[in-house]
């Protein structure tokens, strides 16, 4: 049961939540075919005098609404708790990178593979472009009606707007997605203006950025490390890929303050029609499956 103010109480009539003040041996009492979701919760029963514990939550088919509800709210009162404007950030940040991690590793086989075919990448081109000029469309619209252009400044974003934005940024794993443009897209529908969703978004794209890096890394180490020359050359293509990586992200905040994404759209739009008619006309040859 979800009290008003976020908190999870186990139901005193259908008692689905074990805890054990040494540990988490109440999950041998669970059986049957379940899911264990393991969260804080605060529990306000005797024996348990308002305590927090990890507890293994039951979720069965039949019965997983109001676990899945909990979490949420536990999630967003956590989100409002916390300290700091900067510790809120990374919260958000945290989970936005979630759905990414999951489906990098859930689908990797695909996405090194048929999800590179030309045809994927012009159907990714189009799917990401129709997604921007919605939300270009409905951001017009709110200003129509006197709403403005969205909740601006990175403390106005709430949690539910850094999971729908992580959400789009695991469809980057697409190439011709974009990454950076269906974030973007994805918080102007969740209602932030413009401006803020592509600084959020930039933000975002850190740890996953990061961690790609990372991981890259260290599989191709050999190669990248294996000689003095290879290191400069690494050194160099990092300080370079920074100084301009910050020079094009300051640019481009500044251009959203004053400018829509529509240039992009068309561009956008203009690429997939040539990658398009290359590939009818056999221009651009197609490898054999």
């Amino acid at each position: 049961r979800v009290r008003g103010n976020g908190v999870l109480e186990p139901d005193a009539e259908q008692p689905r939540i074990v805890a054990e003040h040494d540990g988490p041996k109440g999950l041998s009492s669970l059986s049957g075919p379940v899911v264990y979701l393991m969260a804080p919760v605060d529990v306000r029963r005797p024996g348990y005098p308002g305590s927090t514990y990890l507890l293994p939550a039951r979720v069965d088919k039949h019965n997983s609404g109001p676990y899945a509800g909990g979490s949420l709210a536990y999630f967003r009162g956590t989100c409002k708790d916390l300290g700091t404007p900067e510790a809120r950030l990374t919260a958000l940040i945290a989970v936005g990178t979630v759905p990414i991690v999951v489906a990098g590793f859930a689908f990797r086989s695909l996405i090194r593979g048929e999800a590179r075919r030309l045809e994927v990448v012009i159907s990714a081109l189009l799917a990401a472009t129709i997604l921007l000029m919605a939300a270009e469309l409905i951001t017009a619209l709110r200003g129509r009606h006197g709403r403005g252009g969205g909740r601006d400044g990175l403390g106005a974003i709430r949690p539910g707007d850094g999971l729908t934005m992580g959400l789009a940024q695991a469809l980057a794993l697409i190439p011709g997605t974009s990454r950076s443009g269906v974030t973007i897209a994805a918080g102007m529908l969740a209602g932030l203006d413009r401006r803020t969703a592509a600084r959020f978004s930039f933000l975002l794209s850190l740890p996953a950025v990061a961690a790609a890096a990372l991981l890259e890394a260290w599989q191709q180490r050999h190669e990248i490390l294996g000689s003095g020359p290879a290191v400069a050359a690494l050194a160099a293509g990092t300080l370079a890929a920074a100084v301009v990586g910050y020079a094009s992200i300051r640019w481009l905040l500044g251009m959203l303050t004053g400018h829509t994404l529509w240039p992009f759209i068309a561009y956008r739009i203009a690429l997939a029609t040539a990658l398009a008619a290359a590939l009818a006309s056999g221009w651009i040859a197609v490898p054999a499956t």
